[in-house]
């Protein structure tokens, strides 16, 4: 197991196929949100860019933390072990960084920016363009376009909840500076 977000290579001195995958966990998504942005933004460079899979996984994420959290909701017999409090700051970080993976999740999806008869290596027509500027279309489905507006507002219950619970303060009385 790697962890998310660290830069790797693998070397053979024969032609190899290499299979792998990813694993998602709770206490890594600080990771895992800079990986996902990294891949966005650079889905050429990386050799697996782009991960469609992952966006539902994420999704249940969001659920699985707005049951334990705000609805205090728990499947004891099914995963006696797992925990969904937000105990240490890493935890804090980790729930954060699922709620901005489920807010931006349109933003960090690149069929929001293409046309829904989109085609690599052909440019967008000025009638195309138009359609996406005025009728807000692109090449994510409407079931996918609801499923992220579903668990953004999910994600901002959950901070919403944070936010009712707890509250940040400086450490030893220091002040905060801007």
């Amino acid at each position: 197991y790697i962890r998310p977000n660290l830069m790797r290579a693998i070397y053979s001195v024969d032609r190899s196929l290499c299979l792998g995958g990813h694993h998602y966990t709770t206490s890594t998504m600080k990771d895992t949100l800079c990986g996902l942005v990294h891949s966005f933004v650079a889905p050429d460079f990386l050799t697996n860019g782009e991960q469609t899979e992952s966006r539902y996984l994420l999704r249940q994420m969001v659920t699985f933390y707005f049951l334990g959290l705000v609805q205090n909701k728990r499947d004891d017999e099914v995963q006696p072990a797992t925990n969904s409090r937000v105990n240490t700051m890493d935890a804090v970080e980790d729930l954060f960084a699922v709620c901005t993976l489920a807010i931006f999740s349109n933003v960090l999806n690149p069929l929001s920016y293409q046309h829904p008869k989109y085609q690599k290596g052909v440019d967008l027509t000025d009638e195309q363009i138009q359609e996406m500027v005025t009728f807000d279309r692109n090449a994510m489905t409407f079931q996918e376009r609801a499923a992220c507006a579903y668990s953004r507002g999910l994600a901002y219950k959950i901070l919403d909840w944070f936010a009712s619970l707890y509250e940040f303060v400086p450490r030893n009385d220091e002040m905060a500076r801007d």
